[in-house]
């Protein structure tokens, strides 16, 4: 999951330890880690590993969304944002047809030489 950048140093220091508890209060898990992981383009990202102690598919996805939504919950009361990927796009009117499509002029049409009545 991803922060946005802003985000004040002691609130990134405590979310690994804050995702350790929500993910350790769930039943038939093994926690191997939570690490912030990298700096990416959108945001700082967080990484964690957990093992589930069931082979239960249902158990696994209900574990998951468990854990998701006392993650937003606790990020929410704390002020922590997520961090979503942008992208900007810049659109510009269409070219006249006097001009290229960056705005520059075309030059002006030169007449065609012509050979009359010689």
């Amino acid at each position: 999951m991803s922060v946005v950048y802003d985000t004040e140093f002691s609130q990134l220091q405590s979310i690994p330890t804050l995702i350790k508890n929500i993910i350790t209060a769930q039943q038939d898990i093994q926690l191997d880690r939570v690490h912030l992981a990298d700096y990416g383009a959108a945001g700082i990202n967080f990484e964690a590993c957990y093992y589930m102690l069931s082979a239960d598919y249902n158990k696994y996805m209900d574990t998951q969304q468990a854990i998701l939504l006392a993650i937003h919950e606790a990020f929410s009361k704390k002020g922590v944002k997520f961090a979503a990927p942008v992208q900007n796009f810049y659109i510009s009117a269409p070219a006249s047809q006097g001009s290229y499509a960056n705005g520059t002029s075309k030059p002006a049409s030169q007449p065609e030489n012509s050979q009359e009545g010689n």
